[in-house]
């Protein structure tokens, strides 16, 4: 049955736009039920700051973030331009602005831009505003989450390949009054999350630099020559001939732990090492987890896609899995431990490391430190267009099991960051649940 909808030459939203997704009724519903208890769009409280600035003025005092550091709905992650390659220029944000995806592929990709000692450089996909001074940029995260500015932009989005809204479309957007009434109230809780948010960050650093000290990862000075030898011998025992596989940096770190005890392959310790298979995918099911949802130590469910049980259990995800990125570059080899109390499903790039002898948490730091990460070099197969760590590989990782003492100390950090973690979500969810109500009660009245 077709489905149609009515407009007015009138209330065109642009010059000659004839699209007709524009004119989507939940989108007029949206719009029009937010105006009517609204004085000003978001314009009239928000600056858009467009500043930007080129790659070559990029230093290490820069930080540069994409899309995915806000799959969060918090701005983490970010490389150093001078370690990495940045091919293009960026924008320029300060702490507290608020900024957005434009791309609508990613529907949720928000933040606030928390307090850094380095400068901040996003991707000019994302649109940047700052508040006039009467109401506080933290509203603008929790409003921009909210069902109405989500159906909005997503029947404003125009192309097809990359779809984007443009600023013009989100500035015309109505701000509720009485959302601005409660302006302070946003700021607190918002910031009260990326408080937690922060505190869980710095629980991770404390378990990483744990382990380095333990492992004594923390006084070697790993060598990066240009190039180096390796023996003919070698080269067939290992059956390979790419250069990262004789990385003199694993020589370093195996004479490390030979002076360590309980240092075993990796192989020993696991009862279970496999990829997952290509899901399939449907409406609603279970989780599935690919290589955006594996960060360092900690799992992120943001924009998951559904897929229908597999017929083996074994090919589910369980608490107290570790999971590894099996592919892509940057996220080859990180890994988080599955603490969660249901299923998921892996995709057919996630490695699932399952063991009844070391801690899950203290497995996946020591994965994600110099130790492991060295072991992801050399053990990584094919071209830097697809490159593979399979899990036959991964058996061969040389693993620290630390005394028990250690391991659970280092795996508590771990747990209490992820606890906290949930908690900064939690209050995101109740701003965002907080500017539903409020607009429904103001539309009621």
């Amino acid at each position: 049955m077709g489905i149609w909808n009515t407009t007015r030459l009138s209330e065109l939203k642009l010059i000659k736009d004839f699209t007709s997704e524009h004119y989507q009724i939940d989108r007029i519903v949206a719009e029009n039920k937010l105006k009517s208890i609204s004085s000003h769009k978001i314009g009239y409280y928000y600056l858009e700051d467009t500043s930007n600035i080129q790659t070559s003025k990029l230093d290490c005092n820069w930080l540069v973030y994409d899309l995915s550091d806000t799959l969060s709905t918090f701005l983490e992650g970010g490389i150093n331009p001078i370690d990495e390659n940045v091919s293009s220029n960026k924008k320029i944000a300060r702490t507290g602005d608020f900024i957005i995806s434009r791309l609508r592929h990613y529907l949720e990709e928000m933040a606030i831009v928390p307090e850094n000692t380095k400068k901040i450089a996003l991707s000019t996909e994302y649109l940047v505003f700052r508040s006039k001074g009467y109401v506080c940029n933290e509203l603008l995260l929790a409003f921009s989450l909210s069902k109405y500015i989500q159906t909005i932009l997503l029947w404003a989005q125009t192309g097809n390949e990359h779809p984007r809204f443009s600023s013009s479309t989100f500035k015309d957007i109505f701000l509720p009054d009485i959302l601005v009434e409660n302006s302070f109230y946003f700021e607190q809780i918002i910031q009260e999350a990326i408080n937690s948010r922060k505190q869980s960050q710095a629980l991770y650093q404390q378990a990483t630099d744990l382990l380095e000290q333990e492992l004594g990862l923390d006084k070697i000075i790993f060598e990066k020559p240009r190039s180096y030898t390796a023996n003919f011998s070698e080269v067939l025992e290992a059956c390979r001939m790419d250069g990262e596989h004789f990385t003199p940096m694993f020589n370093q770190l195996e004479s490390l732990l030979i002076g360590k005890e309980n240092v075993k392959t990796l192989k020993y310790m696991l009862s279970y090492c496999k990829r997952g298979k290509q899901p399939h995918y449907a409406e609603s099911g279970l989780s599935v987890l690919n290589s955006k949802h594996i960060r360092e130590n900690k799992v992120v469910f943001n924009d998951n896609r559904n897929a229908t049980t597999p017929t083996s259990s074994n090919e589910l995800i369980i608490k107290n899995d570790v999971l590894i990125n099996g592919t892509g570059v940057g996220t080859i080899g990180r890994s988080a431990p599955y603490l969660e109390d249901y299923y998921s499903i892996p995709d057919n790039h996630v490695t699932i490391l399952r063991s009844d002898i070391i801690d899950s948490c203290f497995l996946s730091v020591y994965l994600n430190s110099q130790a492991g990460q060295i072991q992801v070099n050399k053990y990584q197969r094919g071209s830097s267009g697809q490159i593979e760590l399979y899990p036959h590989d991964i058996q061969k990782f040389l693993v620290w099991e630390a005394p028990k003492e250690i391991q659970k100390k280092i795996g508590d950090m771990v747990r209490k960051a992820y606890v906290m973690e949930k908690q900064s979500k939690q209050l995101i969810e109740e701003a965002k649940s907080r500017v539903e109500q409020l607009i429904e009660d103001a539309a009621k009245n």
